[in-house]
């Protein structure tokens, strides 16, 4: 993966820059979507069970995969430069204290700042199946207001509101440029609410699916936002359906939008 001119140039092993740093976390990143592109199970799991088939997706969010190889790409264990590089990187939220890489297994959704450094990320098992210790979800992110695709925040009054970052994606895939989440939905709090409000967002879609763990999201942001005195929009789905899943049935924008309560209206 890195030859020795890479480590030299971006290991933490001396004083190197906050640059330097974000250059080393790219490089991390870069060899995660790498893994993504070529491993047949990930893929199938993006593409075929979500849909999301469009080639241009990974290179837009920087989509990646833990396939637990990472580990073995770093400089001979033992060395200085290996414990330098595991620190930032546990720093950083990539690998564990125990050394494990925090995703394995996982797709992993980054996001960056305003700069475009490294602030976080999201992850999303791609098996059903795993040890009870195993997280299905896991984030990443030394934010209290980090949402996911903030970038769209100052460009719209109306935001689609999602519940993490895989509906982002999605509807994205099907044209809608104005959806975010935070990394996990547990995490939402009034620091989340401020930023909309901070941003010029007038009206919030909460598009959090039909299922009884998104309905008690549902109420509980849906208080928050009202509070702050900002307008939301429940955006109405099947029973048991949410953004992703209406997707995979339907394929197609006007089936999606025809389980919105706000069919062509969205600010796309």
């Amino acid at each position: 993966m890195f030859s020795s001119d890479d480590w030299q140039v971006y290991s933490p092993s001396s004083l190197i820059t906050p640059l330097q740093e974000q250059q080393h976390t790219r490089l991390v990143l870069s060899y995660y979507q790498k893994a993504l592109v070529k491993d047949k199970r990930a893929l199938y799991y993006l593409q075929q069970v979500r849909g999301l088939n469009k080639p241009s997706l990974i290179k837009q969010f920087s989509l990646g995969f833990s396939d637990r190889t990472l580990v073995s790409q770093l400089p001979q264990k033992g060395t200085f430069e290996n414990e330098s590089i595991k620190g930032l990187l546990q720093r950083n939220g990539l690998l564990k204290i125990n050394g494990h890489e925090a995703f394995r297994g996982m797709l992993i959704f980054p996001t960056f700042d305003e700069e475009n450094n490294f602030i976080g990320a999201y992850g999303r098992r791609i098996s059903k199946y795993g040890r009870k210790e195993c997280d299905f979800y896991y984030a990443v992110t030394d934010e209290d207001d980090c949402f996911y695709h903030h970038e769209v925040l100052h460009a719209h009054e109306r935001i689609v509101l999602c519940l993490s970052p895989l509906e982002v994606v999605t509807l994205w895939a099907l044209g809608v440029k104005n959806a975010v989440s935070p990394l996990l939905i547990r995490d939402f709090s009034e620091s989340h609410v401020e930023r909309l409000v901070n941003a010029g967002t007038t009206l919030v879609d909460i598009a959090f699916g039909n299922t009884p763990f998104a309905q008690k999201w549902y109420g509980l942001v849906n208080q928050m936002l009202l509070e702050a005195n900002l307008q939301t929009n429940k955006v109405q789905f099947a029973v048991g359906e949410d953004i992703n899943s209406t997707f995979v049935k339907s394929r197609q924008l006007t089936a999606l939008q025809q389980q919105f309560s706000f069919s062509g209206k969205l600010d796309a």
